[in-house]
Parts: C-alpha cells; structure tokens; sequence
C-alpha cells in the first residue's frame, strides 16, 4: 500500500458519499466502494455469503441465483439482531476483497465505507473523511429512490447518527451546496493529507 495508508469515506445515507467518491476519483485518487463490494458478494452464487444467507433464512432470499437485496433489507431494517448478525458475515470479506484491490496502489486510495464506526473499522484507515448533509436533504434525496417513509427511516436508524460520525472523522465535508463546492471541499483535504 502507498505510504500515506488507506483513507475511509463514511457518512450518513443520502449525505453524497457516491457524488464524493467520484470527485475523488476525478483527482486521481484510487477508489472502492464498499456497497459495490456488497454487491459483488451477493451475486456470486456460489459464494460464501449466499450459501451463508440461504442456511439461515432459505431461499426466499434468492432470485436469479443471487441474494434479492429487497427481502434481505426487510429482514435486516427490522431486526438489530439479524442486521448484527449479516455484518459479521460480510465485514471481513469486503475488507478482505478491499485489501487485495489496494496494496499495490500508487495512489491515494479512497475507501467509501457507510458503516465504518458501526464496524470498529477505524483501527485500518489513516485518516477518516465524513460527508454529512441536513436531516432534510437526506430525507429529499433518499425519496428519489423510491423508498417509503417507512424504509428510509428504518435505513437511517440502523446507522450511528451522522452528527457522531462527523465528530469522530478527521475530516468533514458539507454537502449542502453545488457540486463545486463538494470538489473544493474534497481538492482541501486531499491537499492536508497529502502536506
């Protein structure tokens, strides 16, 4: 890995990490995102998370011999226990995959991670970087997808509140402006860690 180590990415849902993400990439970092790496996970059908997910909740959680995102949401958003359970399944893997992509990088690299607190991962990161927008642009943003009330606050609940997030990162980033403002936040902070 580069001398300047692995850079964390976190904040609340809806706050922008994705639009962060590429305006990173667009200033030559190195990017992963750890969603993404989810994903990947999900839709290997013989892989260890979906024979994982099947023993426990059977094949209601699969369609198209992948893990069906939505009845695994609905499991997880309603039960801390269940939700406990998935992340111990998943965490070390996506780390795992993440270490692999970035070892060899001469780059900055940027690791996008929405659960890095909940996760205790802080111990692997350099520096921590948390975007954080108002409750109300949240809300108005997460409404784009396409979700209810009902799962946008459920999704917001199982995360450590993004006030706490922003107190605890190295770094903050205030997206409640233009996407300019967001690239000058992020060409700042690329300049102190680099200093």
């Amino acid at each position: 890995m580069n001398s300047i180590g692995l850079i964390g990415l976190t904040g609340g849902i809806g706050c922008g990490k994705s639009t962060a993400l590429r305006a990173f990439a667009s200033l030559n970092c190195t990017v992963l995102d750890a969603d993404a790496i989810c994903h990947e996970l999900y839709n290997e059908p013989e892989g260890p998370v979906v024979r994982a997910i099947v023993k426990k909740w059977g094949n209601k959680v699969i369609k198209s011999n992948s893990a069906n995102r939505k009845k695994i949401a609905e499991i997880v958003f309603n039960d801390n226990k269940e939700l406990e359970w998935l992340n111990q399944l998943i965490h070390p893997l996506i780390f795992e995959r993440t270490y692999k992509t970035c070892q060899y990088s001469k780059n900055l690299v940027i690791f996008d991670v929405p659960l890095l607190f909940e996760a205790n991962w802080e111990k692997y990161f350099t520096k921590i970087i948390c975007i954080w927008a108002t409750p109300a642009i949240q809300m108005s943003r997460l409404k784009k997808r396409n979700w209810s009330n009902k799962e946008i606050k459920a999704r917001i609940n199982s995360q450590m509140d993004v006030n706490k997030k922003l107190e605890r990162a190295d770094f903050g980033i205030i997206n409640t402006g233009n996407l300019a403002l967001l690239s000058k936040q992020c060409k700042h902070i690329l300049f102190e860690i680099k200093r």
